[in-house]
């Protein structure tokens, strides 16, 4: 084999590597769940906001001692969504180069991510708690049904807002659940 032919193959396989670990970040779900902004006032607080996916009932889920417990209790049974869906919709198309149906999709819909969000926010049914140390937690809920991206929560492709906390200090996230595709939004129950 000549010299020019092996640093052919070399680069084939190279190229064949990347393509599998690309594809491995790429695991995409199709379900109907629950949308839940959780927005966190308090006197001793700038507002956070938190967000997250899942299928039962946030009523029946949330411990309402405290800001932490609220967290905790929420993120036992739903999984991570980033605040912002721009941002991510742009790290996942870099994550996930070589599926072309994801890339024509977002390169077609350019304000995807912006038409989702606001439809989300205006189907959300609003919910008022007062937890026993004080704060208040806004609740706005929106059932929806399309394909999500899932990732774990050390993938360098989810990004964070600075009014969210830091999920590598919330053990209970493991796994992000990123909306994509979303075909129907709906007032949840």
């Amino acid at each position: 084999m000549t010299k020019s032919k092996s640093i052919q193959v070399f680069i084939a396989l190279l190229f064949s590597l990347t393509s599998f670990a690309q594809n491995e970040k790429c695991t995409l779900v199709s379900d109907t769940l629950n949308y839940v902004t959780l927005d966190i006032r308090s006197n001793n607080l700038y507002p956070v906001i938190m967000c997250g996916l899942g299928k039962t009932n946030i009523m029946q889920v949330l411990k309402c001692d405290n800001v932490d417990s609220v967290i905790h209790s929420f993120y036992r049974e739903y999984f991570y969504t980033p605040e912002s869906f721009r941002d991510n919709h742009k790290n996942l198309l870099k994550a996930c180069t070589l599926d072309s149906t994801l890339t024509s999709f977002f390169k077609q819909n350019k304000f995807y991510s912006n038409i989702i969000e606001k439809k989300i926010i205006k189907a959300a049914i609003h919910k008022t708690i007062k937890l026993k140390s004080g704060e208040t937690i806004l609740l706005a809920i929106t059932k929806i049904k399309g394909t999500f991206w899932v990732s774990d929560k050390t993938d360098k492709n989810i990004s964070t807002t600075s009014n969210e906390w830091n999920i590598s200090e919330i053990p209970e996230i493991q796994l992000c659940y990123m909306p994509l595709k979303v075909s129907i939004i709906k007032k949840a129950h």
